[in-house]
């Protein structure tokens, strides 16, 4: 819960930023305002990132999970976001 302005400060070794975002009255998003109700999912990716893939929030099933944990560790341009 927030109110008021929101800033988000990467850490220096971050590549990918995943925000999950809900709100209700006059919510500023990315790039846009709501009045009303805003439920918004966004993925930032930092200058100079390796990632080309980026999984973020899929509900998959266990086979499905341990399908891209392992295609990630063979692959660094998959990076995984929860």
């Amino acid at each position: 819960m927030h109110a008021g302005s929101l800033r988000i400060v990467a850490p220096d070794n971050a590549e990918v930023i995943a925000v999950q975002s809900r709100g209700f009255g006059l919510i500023r998003g990315a790039g846009n305002v709501t009045l009303g109700y805003q439920d918004e999912s966004l993925v930032y990716q930092i200058a100079g990132s390796s990632c080309a893939i980026i999984l973020f929030d899929a509900k998959l099933d266990e086979e499905g999970r341990r399908f891209w944990r392992e295609l990630a560790q063979t692959h660094k341009d998959i990076c995984i976001k929860k």
